[in-house]
């Protein structure tokens, strides 16, 4: 294999001038016959250059192998004194070893696509290993943008490792026959580890290595030790590579936080970054910290701050989603003057989980075990009240008296509580009976494993029901107070059996058909909030745009529960200050412009939905002014990389739909019948809101991705609005995966 040179180029002018037996002094061309030869072999000069790019440029497409990668994309042209085009790449490292920055390949030799010296000077540059696992890229341009993102001041080993993180799990799974390198091993372990949350002292267990070593005893495998230091120079890595995707991320960003205190009484906060990348939206954790100060307004506001200047995206931060507790209030208030492009309430989101969650709780604590009432007017129904109390705390026993106390501080920690009068209508006490009374039969038979358990079992056998245990009303968790009643209700007939046998001495729980009757009826105004808790916790985190439309409908329906001879006073009574804490929670949206702006630019409801609802006109021209506002003061100034319109919305409609149609006639489908265009000399906005909306359509995203060229400012900002985060569910799976992983937390 003949080899490329590998030297410091000469002069370019110079070596065109003498392949080209140019080297002659102008002032001896004394006639025009020379003048004209001279003029001839420079146009033939001219004309080999523009040969040599275009062979350049053909070339390059086939230049696929790995090794290009670690060369500047285009090389550039030389000619030796035989005339012979010489191409001279240049090395891409910011600190090159070699003798000289240039390899030189001569396309006159026999062997002209040799990669020899190629090869040669990368592997004195970066290192074997790291030139070796390039090599498994699939393409140049993999291998490119990998080694961009590399620190050649790093040594070998940690970049060839980050280099085998980045290349293992890409595309379709293949095994290869070859045994992988240490290298490699290390890589595989790192990945592992880290996706599927396993422990590194993994890497010790005896099983494993039987399995590993078996047939190969001399098969490497890392200590934890080397695993937990690979993690931590992958983990910088990465940190550095998604701090630089999102500062160079085009539109703004928005973040999702909430704090947690493990059970070993470790003080966390977390951080979620939520964006739209071609058409989706894309969530990514960029930090948890420890903070172990009194988790006051200002403390978190600092934590956050230091999160996001961090990553150098200070100035990105359109807004933050956040539960209701009232650290977070404070914090938000103190944010404008840590982020200087943060505007403050005006941007934060407010969890819906946690709102529909409070909504529940101020429900269902209406039938907690009532208090006594200080005074009363009639001594009679006096002491009826205090005969049922009694009755009731008799009834009750000690069960969960340590979750009621857990249950009352986290109230008063979020701003709840008792009603005013720290008291509970008499009215509500059936209820708080028939919830005491399953309560108590669902303690009895958990902790029974010996008696009670087995009987139930049968019970349900006989019955022909699945032998499941009946769940546990925890105080702190409301969605276990429906579960518990919709598993009761599902199950009434073994309930009634086993409270109805002496042998099983629950015969004071057992429930009358009345109670029956308000426990299917409590199960089913709290069906709503179920439903919107699973709706809302999916993976495919639903966007900011479903928040208002799910807060009216929830609001009709607890009207619908109130207003409805259906349902018993005590019903009434706890709807009324559940649609009272609805209602709080809904008005404070009103400080926030996220939430109307995401409406408007959602193409299903533009305004419409809002006058459809009967909203005040004045309100929906406030939502309008919001939009226009945010567009010209962020957005207006982004122009479009293509040509100016050539389409219009309405032309792609009717395209659409002459490509969905069943109809032979094309004139059944002539766009010039369809409904006039719009005006395309007008703003961004106004030309939207002349559009028709899109009444089926679910994915506004990809929507907007697709109308780019229609609208290249408002469509940056519908992708950044609509990609808000509605909760901060994400946040709170980080914690309990975490948990799950580090359980000394």
């Amino acid at each position: 294999e003949v080899e490329d040179e590998e030297t410091v180029p000469h002069n370019s002018s110079h070596n065109r001038r003498s392949s080209s037996g140019l080297d002659v002094d102008e002032e001896q061309l004394s006639d025009d016959s020379d003048i004209q030869e001279v003029s001839a072999a420079a146009v033939a000069v001219s004309n080999n250059e523009a040969k040599a790019e275009a062979e350049l440029e053909r070339l390059k497409k086939r230049w696929n192998a790995s090794i290009y990668a670690f060369f500047k994309l285009t090389p550039t042209i030389e000619y030796s004194k035989d005339g012979d085009t010489i191409h001279v790449f240049e090395c891409k490292a910011p600190n090159c070893r070699g003798r000289s920055k240039f390899v030189r390949r001569n396309l006159g030799t026999s062997d002209a696509t040799s990669t020899g010296n190629l090869k040669k000077h990368a592997v004195l540059c970066w290192g074997k290993e790291v030139v070796e696992a390039a090599g498994d890229a699939k393409s140049v341009h993999e291998a490119r943008e990998v080694l961009d993102g590399l620190d050649q001041k790093k040594t070998t080993h940690e970049r060839s490792l980050v280099l085998e993180f980045e290349r293992i799990g890409k595309g379709k799974v293949r095994y290869s026959t070859r045994p992988p390198s240490k290298m490699e091993i290390r890589a595989g372990h790192v990945r592992w580890m880290a996706v599927s949350k396993r422990s590194f002292s993994l890497a010790e267990d005896e099983g494993y290595h039987f399995l590993m070593k078996t047939g190969r005893p001399e098969h490497y495998i890392p200590s934890y030790r080397t695993i937990s230091r690979d993690i931590c120079k992958v983990f910088l890595h990465c940190w550095e590579k998604i701090a630089r995707v999102l500062q160079e991320h085009n539109g703004m960003l928005n973040l999702a936080t909430d704090a947690w205190t493990s059970p070993n009484h470790r003080a966390l906060v977390a951080v979620t970054v939520h964006l739209e990348k071609k058409g989706t939206e894309t969530g990514l954790l960029l930090d948890i910290i420890e903070v172990a100060e009194s988790h006051t307004g200002r403390a978190l506001a600092a934590a956050f701050a230091k999160i996001v200047e961090d990553f150098g995206i200070a100035e990105k931060v359109l807004s933050i989603t956040c539960d209701n507790a009232s650290a977070n209030d404070r914090m938000i208030d103190e944010l404008p003057t840590l982020l200087t492009e943060f505007s403050g309430e005006t941007s934060r989101t407010r969890c819906f989980a946690h709102i529909i969650n409070l909504v529940a709780k101020s429900i269902i604590t209406q039938f907690d075990l009532p208090k006594r009432k200080r005074h009363h007017n009639d001594e009679h129904e006096v002491e009826g009240l205090e005969d049922e109390l009694q009755d009731l705390d008799s009834l009750a026993g000690d069960i969960d008296f340590e979750e009621r106390e857990e249950h009352l501080e986290i109230q008063r920690a979020e701003g709840e509580g008792d009603n005013e009068d720290g008291w509970v209508d008499e009215q509500l006490l059936p209820a708080c009976r028939v919830l005491t009374k399953l309560c108590k039969v669902s303690f009895a038979i958990k902790n029974s494993s010996t008696k009670l358990l087995p009987h139930w079992r049968s019970i349900c056998k006989e019955q022909g029901l699945a032998e499941h245990v009946m769940p546990r009303d925890v105080r702190t968790r409301w969605n276990s107070t429906y579960d518990m009643l919709a598993f009761a209700v599902d199950y009434q007939v073994v309930l009634d059996k086993i409270t109805d046998e002496r042998s099983s001495n629950l015969q004071d729980y057992e429930l009358d058909k009345k109670e029956w009757r308000l426990a299917g009826e409590l199960r089913d105004i709290l069906s709503i909030f179920k439903d919107a808790t699973l709706f809302f916790s999916r993976d495919t985190v639903p966007n900011l745009t479903m928040v208002i439309p799910a807060m009216d409908h929830i609001d009709e329906v607890l009207a619908m529960y109130i207003a409805s001879p259906k349902y018993s006073q005590a019903i009434w009574s706890a709807l009324s200050v559940g649609k009272c804490t609805l209602n709080r929670y809904y008005s404070k949206t009103d400080f926030s412009e996220t939430y109307r702006i995401a409406m408007v630019l959602h193409p299903r409801y533009k305004l419409a939905y809002f006058r459809q609802t009967n909203w005040p006109e004045e309100w929906i021209k406030t939502a309008e002014t919001m939009v226009r506002t945010n567009y010209d003061r962020k957005y207006k100034h982004i122009t479009e990389d293509t040509a100016p319109l050539e389409i219009n919305e309405n032309d792609m409609n009717a395209a659409t739909t002459l490509k969905s149609s069943k109809s032979l006639n094309i004139f059944d489908n002539l766009p010039a019948f369809a409904l006039p265009t719009t005006d395309l000399t007008v703003d961004e906005v106004t030309r939207y809101l002349q559009t028709e909306t899109v009444m089926h359509e679910t994915d506004p995203l990809r929507w907007w991705y697709e109308r780019q060229h229609l609208y290249p400012g408002l469509s940056r900002m519908a992708q950044d609005y609509l990609s808000i985060p509605a909760m901060s569910v994400d946040v709170e799976r980080i914690f309990s995966g975490g948990r799950m992983l580090l359980s000394y937390l």
